[in-house]
């Protein structure tokens, strides 16, 4: 069992960033810990992929030229997507704060990133949306 709870099928968790560095970073990261990582440098790129895309969980950078985090964030929503999606940001202010809170991000988390803290909220956002999508065994 991986940090993520997940035994037997891995999580896939979603990376959009437009830093090549923090990308290859996160996966790494990531894969250490059995995960399965697809990357994404651009808003854009990743919704045009999102229809064919399966995750757990999406990583996702405020900051990113064209569509920004946030513009991906309630654009997911509105297309009806569930799974967590945790915000990045290496320029936090109240402002992008009230922002992912109001798009409902799982989480705002500031770089550099911290490993324990990626983990930590992971565990906790992909395990309760797959305890979600488990079938009742109380009949």
């Amino acid at each position: 069992m991986n940090s993520c709870g997940c035994e037997g099928n891995a999580a896939v968790v979603v990376v959009v960033d437009d830093d090549d560095a923090v990308r290859d970073s996160l996966r790494i990261l990531l894969e250490t810990d059995d995960i399965n990582v697809l990357t994404y440098a651009s808003g854009e790129e990743f919704l045009a992929s999102y229809p064919h895309t399966k995750c757990d969980c999406v990583m996702l950078d405020v900051h990113l030229p064209g569509v920004n985090g946030i513009s991906v964030l309630q654009q997911l929503t509105a297309e009806g997507f569930e799974d967590p999606v945790i915000l990045m940001t290496g320029r936090p202010s109240e402002a992008v704060r009230a922002e992912a809170k109001r798009a409902g991000a799982l989480a705002l988390l500031l770089k550099p990133l911290d490993g324990n803290k990626i983990f930590d909220i992971l565990n906790n956002g992909i395990a309760s949306r797959r305890s979600l999508q488990e079938p009742d065994r109380f009949h």
